[in-house]
Parts: C-alpha cells; sequence; structure tokens
C-alpha cells in the first residue's frame, strides 16, 4: 500500500511540475539568450536515464529522471530548452518547454534551427527526425549540433 501511495504521490507531483514549465512560445519571449532546441522522436518520451561508464557524466543523472529531464536540467543553464510537442498531447513531460505545432512544423523547425545557440538531436529513424538532421546539414547548421 505504502509504495503505491507513494508511487502515486511522485507521479502527481512530476505532473504538477510539468505545468509550471511555460510553452515554449511564452518562454521564448522572455528568456532573450539563443534557445536549446532539443529534436527527438516522439517515441522517445519518457526514455530513463541510464548511467554511464563517465563518472563525471554519472554526476549529472539523475536517477528516475527522464535523459529529456537530466538534458534540460543542464542545459537551461546556457539557454532556453525547448522541444516540438507532441500532437495531441494532454500532460506535457518534464523536461523541455513544448512548443505545439500543426501543419507549418517544417519551417517552424528551421526557424528555431537558425536562432537556437545549440541544437540537440536524439537520433532515431522517424520521418521527423530524419527531416530534422537531413534539414541541420541543408541549412548548413552542422556546428550547432550536439548528439547525446
Amino acid at each position: 500500500f505504502m509504495s503505491d501511495l507513494l508511487g502515486g504521490m511522485a507521479k502527481s507531483t512530476s505532473l504538477s511540475l510539468a505545468q509550471l514549465i511555460p510553452p515554449g512560445e511564452d518562454l521564448l519571449k522572455t528568456d532573450t539568450r539563443k534557445p536549446i532546441l532539443y529534436l527527438r522522436s516522439f517515441k522517445d518520451d519518457g526514455t530513463a536515464a541510464e548511467q554511464t561508464t563517465i563518472p563525471i557524466l554519472d554526476a549529472l543523472i539523475t536517477p528516475n529522471e527522464t535523459d529529456e529531464q537530466n538534458l534540460a536540467e543542464v542545459l537551461f543553464f546556457y539557454g532556453p530548452v525547448v522541444a516540438v510537442g507532441r500532437p495531441k498531447e494532454k500532460l506535457k513531460p518534464l523536461g523541455a518547454a513544448r512548443m505545439y505545432m500543426g501543419d507549418d512544423w517544417h519551417e517552424r523547425i528551421t526557424d528555431l534551427m537558425e536562432k537556437a545557440g545549440a541544437i540537440i538531436i536524439r537520433l532515431g529513424l522517424s520521418a521527423g527526425v530524419v527531416w530534422e538532421v537531413n534539414e541541420a546539414f541543408k541549412s548548413q547548421h552542422l556546428s550547432k549540433v550536439v548528439l547525446p
């Protein structure tokens, strides 16, 4: 019973904290630093952080958080971290501030790549990620790309 109760409380707290993260568009209006664009396949949302074999990196990883949460916590010191929100997402996850886009998402991603101080791409085989990687090459933004 206690483990179910504590687990439910932790989940509720995470969901409450996620609601405190402003929409990406609002964050970019108030934070004038260059944004950090986090691109990934929606299938990778919620992927748990894994320990590495590099002790200095392990010191930055918080157990029970997702890779995205860990990245956003560290990278926020350098700029606002934004990501495209999953279409029809009811509850936004902890991590990067979400920007919800329509059919114009290609143009908006290209614009964000131009403005970004860094582009973090979690490689995947989804059509969206493949397009984003190709766009980073085509738009000559490779100097900004980081592959976690």
